[in-house]
């Protein structure tokens, strides 16, 4: 997971620089230098006398932990060549206990961006480092809260002159894009339309769909989370609904998880998290679960940013990888002008990574 998420910060192949741990069944546990590959000793394995079940257990060596341990991470803090991400995977409650270790991966946070794997246990050295105001952490056992997802495919594309979400982009469709990206994004997510050859496209591929002839922006919207609210069921109620556009090729599913993780790890039914790039606002919208009752009941023709002129502080912003991710198609020229960045190599179809 260390090393997905690693190549997902950077954009490279190559591992981050740092370290890792890696255990030999029944033997020792050894921290390898990324870079070097050299290896210390941080723990042995001694067969417990009381019972065989077990197959061991573990004596700290700090020795590793104070030579090896401590160089690899005080080199990392000091190259001003290097590039900001160190990854250290793992700490845990041996690494916690030799203090010389722990200061080096505190200056090393002074110094770098640190990505690092930390083990569910509670000590002062793990519990401080979650805890720090700098801290993103992350549960990989549980990483997002239940959230609905709604593609929003009803407009009839009078400034476009046709379907635009049938138009072929790079050899798909483009509503495939986001019905790419948003798979196995959300606990449960539904399209809404007002087009039949879309609601049969959907059908085709399992895909939830509902097909309706409301004129307003806000019968879209009230449809989908009509819709989620009978799928997930009285006892499980969405933490949150975010609303996607279905003519939106470049958004990343990347994109779409960091957002995720962003209204998980903030924990607030009314927070709001948007997709924005350089200050400029757009889609998609996560909408915590507070808000449910006023997505229901918006005036006629208004969207969800009409129940955000009075809550200007609980919207977070997540920052696109780039301005296209922003990028809809609205009118020929839109549609001509992402052609040509998809056909010159552009973000088209990427899709990120999955939290398994």
């Amino acid at each position: 997971m260390a090393k997905r998420l690693g190549k997902l910060l950077t954009g490279e192949s190559a591992g981050l620089p740092g370290i890792t741990t890696k255990a030999v069944r029944r033997e020792a546990v050894f921290l390898e230098e990324n870079e070097s590959g050299c290896r210390a000793v941080i723990g042995v394995y001694e067969e417990q006398k009381q019972s065989q079940e077990t197959g061991g257990c573990m004596r700290p060596s700090p020795e590793g932990l104070t030579g090896l341990g401590c160089a690899a991470l005080l080199r990392c803090a000091a190259r001003p060549d290097l590039d900001e991400w160190v990854c250290i995977d793992e700490l845990g409650y041996v690494e916690g206990g030799c203090a010389p270790f722990c200061d080096a991966v505190y200056a090393l946070l002074e110094k770098k961006r640190v990505l690092a794997v930390l083990r569910k246990q509670s000590t002062p050295f793990l519990d401080g480092l979650r805890e720090r105001g700098d801290a993103f952490v992350c549960d990989l056992d549980a990483p997002f809260l239940p959230v609905g997802g709604i593609i929003m495919a009803s407009g009839v594309g009078n400034r476009f002159g046709a379907n635009k979400l049938l138009a072929e982009l790079n050899g798909k469709a483009l509503i495939d894009y986001v019905l790419e990206q948003t798979k196995e994004v959300f606990a449960h997510r539904v399209v809404v339309t007002r087009h039949a050859e879309i609601e049969r496209l959907c059908r085709d591929r399992g895909i939830s769909c509902v097909l309706h002839d409301f004129p307003g922006r806000n019968d879209t919207i009230r449809l989908g989370v009509e819709f989620l609210k009978k799928r997930f069921g009285e006892k499980h109620a969405p933490a949150g609904y975010m609303f996607c556009l279905s003519d939106q090729p470049f958004l990343s599913r990347q994109t779409l998880l960091t957002m995720l993780l962003t209204f998980s790890e903030c924990g607030e039914r009314d927070a709001v998290v948007r997709l924005a790039y350089g200050g400029r606002a757009g889609a998609p919208v996560l909408f915590g679960g507070v808000y449910e009752r006023g997505l229901l009941a918006l005036p006629q023709g208004k969207g969800g940013s009409w129940l955000l002129k009075d809550a200007p502080g609980k919207v977070r912003p997540v920052e696109a990888a780039s301005p296209w991710e922003l990028t809809d198609i609205d009118t020929p020229e839109d549609y001509k002008r992402c052609k040509e960045y998809a056909a010159a190599g552009g973000g088209c179809g990427k899709t990120g990574f999955m939290l398994l």
